[in-house]
Protein backbone atom coordinates (compact mmCIF):
# COMPACT_ATOMS: atom_id res chain seq x y z
CA UNK A 1 0.00 0.00 0.00
CA UNK A 2 2.78 2.06 0.44
CA UNK A 3 4.53 1.62 -2.98
CA UNK A 4 4.32 3.77 -5.88
CA UNK A 5 1.10 2.83 -8.13
CA UNK A 6 -1.15 1.31 -5.39
CA UNK A 7 -4.39 2.82 -7.08
CA UNK A 8 -3.62 0.08 -9.59
CA UNK A 9 -4.97 -2.49 -7.14
CA UNK A 10 -7.80 -0.54 -5.77
CA UNK A 11 -6.12 1.82 -2.97
CA UNK A 12 -7.31 5.46 -2.97
CA UNK A 13 -7.59 6.65 0.41
CA UNK A 14 -5.73 9.46 1.18
CA UNK A 15 -3.40 8.20 3.95
CA UNK A 16 -1.27 5.38 2.35
CA UNK A 17 -0.95 3.84 6.26
CA UNK A 18 -5.11 3.47 6.29
CA UNK A 19 -4.82 0.94 3.22
CA UNK A 20 -1.80 -1.01 4.37
CA UNK A 21 -3.55 -1.60 7.45
CA UNK A 22 -6.90 -2.28 5.25
CA UNK A 23 -5.45 -4.67 3.12
CA UNK A 24 -4.32 -6.73 6.31
CA UNK A 25 -8.17 -7.58 7.35
CA UNK A 26 -10.36 -10.48 5.89
CA UNK A 27 -11.27 -10.55 2.60
CA UNK A 28 -14.84 -10.24 3.67
CA UNK A 29 -13.88 -6.49 5.66
CA UNK A 30 -11.74 -6.24 2.29
CA UNK A 31 -14.99 -6.88 0.47
CA UNK A 32 -17.22 -4.72 2.21
CA UNK A 33 -14.86 -1.48 1.96
CA UNK A 34 -13.94 -2.09 -1.97
CA UNK A 35 -18.37 -1.82 -2.42
CA UNK A 36 -18.24 1.31 0.03
CA UNK A 37 -15.52 2.86 -1.97
CA UNK A 38 -17.45 1.99 -5.01
CA UNK A 39 -20.83 3.15 -4.27
CA UNK A 40 -19.16 6.29 -3.48
CA UNK A 41 -17.79 6.75 -6.87
CA UNK A 42 -20.67 5.84 -8.78
CA UNK A 43 -22.45 8.71 -6.96
CA UNK A 44 -19.82 11.18 -7.65
CA UNK A 45 -19.97 10.16 -11.29
CA UNK A 46 -23.83 10.67 -11.11
CA UNK A 47 -23.74 14.04 -10.12
CA UNK A 48 -21.40 15.24 -12.70
CA UNK A 49 -23.48 14.10 -15.66
CA UNK A 50 -22.51 12.46 -19.16
CA UNK A 51 -20.08 16.13 -19.57
CA UNK A 52 -18.36 14.56 -16.43
CA UNK A 53 -18.01 10.98 -17.28
CA UNK A 54 -16.45 11.55 -20.59
CA UNK A 55 -14.35 14.22 -19.18
CA UNK A 56 -12.83 11.74 -16.43
CA UNK A 57 -12.62 9.32 -19.60
CA UNK A 58 -10.63 11.06 -21.97
CA UNK A 59 -8.36 11.89 -18.62
CA UNK A 60 -7.81 7.99 -17.77
CA UNK A 61 -7.08 7.62 -21.60
CA UNK A 62 -3.74 9.87 -21.32
CA UNK A 63 -0.47 8.21 -20.32
CA UNK A 64 0.86 11.18 -18.99
CA UNK A 65 -2.14 11.66 -16.53
CA UNK A 66 -1.46 10.59 -12.71
CA UNK A 67 -2.24 7.12 -11.30
CA UNK A 68 -5.04 8.36 -9.66
CA UNK A 69 -6.78 9.85 -12.61
CA UNK A 70 -6.01 6.76 -15.11
CA UNK A 71 -6.91 3.84 -12.70
CA UNK A 72 -9.71 5.94 -11.30
CA UNK A 73 -11.91 2.72 -12.32
CA UNK A 74 -10.32 0.97 -9.83
CA UNK A 75 -11.72 2.30 -7.12
CA UNK A 76 -14.40 0.25 -5.53
CA UNK A 77 -12.42 -3.38 -6.44
CA UNK A 78 -9.38 -4.83 -5.10
CA UNK A 79 -6.75 -6.08 -7.76
CA UNK A 80 -3.89 -8.59 -7.28
CA UNK A 81 -0.84 -6.92 -6.41
CA UNK A 82 2.54 -8.05 -7.71
CA UNK A 83 5.87 -6.09 -6.67
CA UNK A 84 8.82 -5.11 -8.98
CA UNK A 85 12.24 -3.48 -8.22
CA UNK A 86 13.81 -2.49 -10.64
CA UNK A 87 17.15 -2.97 -9.10
CA UNK A 88 16.32 -6.71 -8.94
CA UNK A 89 16.03 -6.88 -12.94
CA UNK A 90 19.53 -9.01 -14.14
CA UNK A 91 20.67 -10.92 -17.06
CA UNK A 92 22.07 -14.02 -17.33
CA UNK A 93 25.80 -14.78 -16.74
CA UNK A 94 27.92 -14.68 -20.63
CA UNK A 95 28.33 -17.95 -20.96
CA UNK A 96 25.07 -19.40 -19.98
CA UNK A 97 23.72 -16.75 -22.82
CA UNK A 98 26.02 -18.44 -25.17
CA UNK A 99 24.58 -21.92 -24.78
CA UNK A 100 20.95 -20.99 -23.85
CA UNK A 101 19.49 -18.60 -26.46
CA UNK A 102 16.84 -18.14 -23.62
CA UNK A 103 18.63 -16.74 -21.67
CA UNK A 104 19.80 -14.15 -23.56
CA UNK A 105 17.37 -11.37 -22.68
CA UNK A 106 17.00 -9.90 -19.53
CA UNK A 107 14.77 -10.65 -16.73
CA UNK A 108 12.05 -8.36 -14.60
CA UNK A 109 11.13 -10.22 -11.78
CA UNK A 110 7.15 -9.79 -10.26
CA UNK A 111 6.96 -10.59 -6.87
CA UNK A 112 3.76 -11.97 -5.44
CA UNK A 113 4.85 -11.14 -2.00
CA UNK A 114 6.71 -7.91 -0.84
CA UNK A 115 8.42 -10.07 2.19
CA UNK A 116 10.10 -12.52 -0.72
CA UNK A 117 11.21 -9.02 -2.63
CA UNK A 118 12.87 -7.51 0.86
CA UNK A 119 14.27 -11.28 0.85
CA UNK A 120 15.86 -10.79 -2.08
CA UNK A 121 17.11 -7.09 -2.25
CA UNK A 122 19.16 -8.32 1.18
CA UNK A 123 20.44 -11.46 -0.65
CA UNK A 124 21.47 -9.30 -3.72
CA UNK A 125 23.24 -6.53 -1.35
CA UNK A 126 25.32 -9.95 0.61
CA UNK A 127 26.18 -10.76 -2.47
CA UNK A 128 28.02 -7.70 -3.86
CA UNK A 129 31.40 -5.83 -3.17
CA UNK A 130 31.73 -4.10 -0.29
CA UNK A 131 31.59 -0.99 -2.80
CA UNK A 132 28.52 -1.71 -4.30
CA UNK A 133 26.74 -2.79 -1.24
CA UNK A 134 27.75 0.49 0.11
CA UNK A 135 26.09 2.57 -2.60
CA UNK A 136 22.96 -0.06 -2.39
CA UNK A 137 20.46 1.47 0.28
CA UNK A 138 19.23 -0.70 3.18
CA UNK A 139 15.60 -1.07 1.72
CA UNK A 140 14.85 -1.76 -1.50
CA UNK A 141 14.05 1.46 -3.55
CA UNK A 142 11.66 2.56 -6.44
CA UNK A 143 9.29 -0.56 -5.60
CA UNK A 144 5.83 -0.42 -7.91
CA UNK A 145 2.63 -2.35 -7.35
CA UNK A 146 1.02 -3.78 -10.30
CA UNK A 147 -2.20 -5.29 -10.74
CA UNK A 148 -1.63 -9.22 -11.93
CA UNK A 149 -4.60 -8.94 -14.04
CA UNK A 150 -3.21 -6.08 -16.47
CA UNK A 151 -0.19 -7.48 -16.55
CA UNK A 152 -1.56 -10.42 -17.92
CA UNK A 153 -3.77 -9.19 -20.19
CA UNK A 154 -1.00 -6.84 -21.43
CA UNK A 155 1.46 -9.97 -22.10
CA UNK A 156 -1.47 -11.65 -24.21
CA UNK A 157 -1.92 -8.66 -26.05
CA UNK A 158 2.10 -8.42 -26.77
CA UNK A 159 2.27 -11.93 -27.74
CA UNK A 160 -0.96 -10.96 -30.07
CA UNK A 161 0.74 -8.43 -31.71
CA UNK A 162 4.07 -9.87 -32.43
CA UNK A 163 2.54 -13.70 -34.08
CA UNK A 164 0.61 -10.75 -35.80
CA UNK A 165 3.44 -8.84 -37.17
CA UNK A 166 5.03 -11.95 -38.33
CA UNK A 167 2.39 -13.33 -40.38
CA UNK A 168 2.12 -10.00 -42.06
CA UNK A 169 5.96 -9.95 -42.55
CA UNK A 170 5.44 -13.27 -44.49
CA UNK A 171 2.45 -12.06 -46.31
CA UNK A 172 4.39 -9.27 -47.68
CA UNK A 173 7.36 -11.26 -48.54
CA UNK A 174 4.43 -14.05 -50.31
CA UNK A 175 3.16 -10.85 -52.07
CA UNK A 176 6.80 -9.91 -53.23
CA UNK A 177 7.32 -13.35 -54.94
CA UNK A 178 3.57 -12.80 -56.13
CA UNK A 179 4.20 -9.55 -58.12
CA UNK A 180 6.92 -10.73 -59.72
CA UNK A 181 5.54 -13.25 -60.98
CA UNK A 182 1.74 -11.45 -61.96
CA UNK A 183 2.26 -11.83 -65.69
CA UNK A 184 0.52 -15.47 -65.01
CA UNK A 185 -3.33 -14.08 -65.79
CA UNK A 186 -4.20 -15.54 -62.55
CA UNK A 187 -1.44 -15.47 -60.38
CA UNK A 188 -1.52 -11.59 -60.89
CA UNK A 189 -5.37 -11.24 -60.17
CA UNK A 190 -4.04 -13.29 -56.89
CA UNK A 191 -1.17 -10.45 -55.98
CA UNK A 192 -3.95 -7.88 -56.81
CA UNK A 193 -6.29 -9.42 -54.19
CA UNK A 194 -3.63 -10.07 -51.54
CA UNK A 195 -2.17 -6.79 -51.83
CA UNK A 196 -5.72 -5.21 -51.07
CA UNK A 197 -6.37 -6.89 -48.25
CA UNK A 198 -2.81 -6.66 -46.48
CA UNK A 199 -2.61 -4.09 -43.78
CA UNK A 200 0.53 -1.82 -42.41
CA UNK A 201 2.34 -3.38 -40.09
CA UNK A 202 3.26 -2.61 -36.78
CA UNK A 203 6.83 -0.99 -35.55
CA UNK A 204 9.80 -3.61 -34.62
CA UNK A 205 9.61 -2.12 -31.12
CA UNK A 206 9.53 -4.83 -28.18
CA UNK A 207 7.46 -3.60 -25.20
CA UNK A 208 10.00 -5.42 -23.05
CA UNK A 209 6.92 -7.78 -21.39
CA UNK A 210 8.77 -10.72 -23.08
CA UNK A 211 11.10 -10.22 -19.58
CA UNK A 212 8.86 -10.56 -17.02
CA UNK A 213 9.02 -14.00 -14.77
CA UNK A 214 6.69 -14.31 -12.01
CA UNK A 215 8.23 -15.48 -8.54
CA UNK A 216 5.63 -17.00 -6.27
CA UNK A 217 5.41 -16.05 -2.69
CA UNK A 218 7.59 -18.71 -1.04
CA UNK A 219 5.25 -19.57 1.27
CA UNK A 220 3.10 -20.79 -1.32
CA UNK A 221 6.11 -22.56 -2.57
CA UNK A 222 6.95 -23.99 1.29
CA UNK A 223 3.59 -24.82 1.52
CA UNK A 224 3.26 -27.27 -1.48
CA UNK A 225 6.42 -28.88 -0.53
CA UNK A 226 4.93 -29.71 3.08
CA UNK A 227 2.06 -31.55 1.32
CA UNK A 228 3.81 -33.11 -1.43
CA UNK A 229 5.79 -34.41 1.68
CA UNK A 230 3.09 -35.66 3.89
CA UNK A 231 1.20 -37.28 0.31
CA UNK A 232 -2.10 -38.04 0.05
CA UNK A 233 -2.50 -40.51 2.78
CA UNK A 234 -2.90 -43.65 0.34
CA UNK A 235 -0.37 -46.10 1.11
CA UNK A 236 1.78 -46.99 -1.76
CA UNK A 237 1.85 -50.91 -1.11
CA UNK A 238 -0.63 -53.06 -2.83
CA UNK A 239 -3.19 -54.76 -0.83
CA UNK A 240 -2.24 -57.69 1.05
CA UNK A 241 -3.96 -60.73 0.31
CA UNK A 242 -4.63 -63.31 2.80
CA UNK A 243 -2.43 -66.45 2.23
CA UNK A 244 -3.12 -68.96 0.26
CA UNK A 245 -5.93 -67.45 -1.70
CA UNK A 246 -3.55 -66.73 -4.63
CA UNK A 247 -2.56 -70.42 -5.35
Amino acid sequence: ARCKGRERVGLFDDNPDFDAKMMLNTRRTLAQYADSRGRARKEREGRGGPAAAATAKAAAANPNAPDRVRYAHMEGTVGIPVFHCPGLDRRHPLAKRLVNRKAAKAEKPLFFSYEDLKESWNDTRGRVTDEVRASMPQNPPEVEVYNLMDVVTSIDRDQWRVARRGQLRREQVMDSVLSKLSFVPFIGKLAGSENAKAPATAGGKTSGLEQVVFVPSSRNVNAKERTSNIGGSKARLRPMRPWGKDM
